[in-house]
C-alpha cells in the first residue's frame, strides 16, 4: 500500500542526481546525510533509517545528524549550517524538517546555495510548490492522506471479512 506522494518526481529526481553526482566526485561511496528530529522521541525514525540504508545499497555512505538536546527549527538550523560548513564531500541530503514556519525563509537559502539535491521526508516545508528551491523536493504525504488511505484500506479489509 503505497503511503508516499512525490512531489516533483523526487525520489526519481533525487536518485538520478545522487548517482549522477557520486560519479563526478572522490573515489569510494558517496556520501548523502539524513538530518533528523530526536531520535528517542518518534519511534518510527528507526524503521525509516532502515529503509534509507537499505535503499542506498551501499552505494552511499550515511551520515545520520541527530540532535543532541532539544530539537527546535533553530537547532536544525545550526546542525544544518554545521553540516554544510564541514562539507565531506556530500553528494545529497534528507531533511525531516522541524518547524518549518518559523525556519522557512533560512532553509530557502541554505538549500539555494547548495549544489547538491536536499529532499525533505514527512514533514512538508513549503506550502506551495513554487516555494521550493530548485534543488529540493518533498517526498510524503500529508495526515489527511494518510488518514483517507488508512481508513479506506481498512474498509476494504473489513468489507471482505477478513478482519
Amino acid at each position: 500500500m503505497p503511503w508516499v506522494r512525490p512531489r516533483y518526481g523526487a525520489p526519481a529526481l533525487g536518485g538520478a542526481a545522487l548517482v549522477w553526482l557520486a560519479r563526478r566526485v572522490r573515489p569510494g561511496p558517496p556520501t548523502v546525510f539524513l538530518l533528523m528530529p530526536a531520535f528517542g522521541q518518534k519511534h518510527w525514525l528507526a524503521e525509516l533509517l532502515r529503509n534509507f540504508d537499505r535503499a542506498l545499497d551501499r552505494r552511499f555512505d550515511l551520515v545520520v545528524k541527530i540532535s543532541h538536546g532539544e530539537y527546535t527549527g533553530d537547532e536544525q538550523i545550526r546542525r544544518l549550517r554545521q553540516t554544510l560548513s564541514r562539507s565531506r564531500g556530500y553528494v545529497g541530503g534528507f531533511v525531516i524538517a522541524a518547524d518549518p514556519d518559523r525556519t522557512r525563509d533560512e532553509l530557502v537559502s541554505l538549500c539555494a546555495a547548495l549544489r547538491y539535491p536536499i529532499i525533505f521526508v514527512d514533514v512538508e516545508p513549503f506550502a506551495r510548490d513554487a516555494d521550493y528551491p530548485g534543488n529540493t523536493a518533498f517526498v510524503g504525504c500529508s495526515d489527511q492522506e494518510i488518514g483517507e488511505r488508512a481508513a479506506r484500506y481498512l474498509a476494504s479489509v473489513l468489507g471482505r471479512g477478513d478482519g
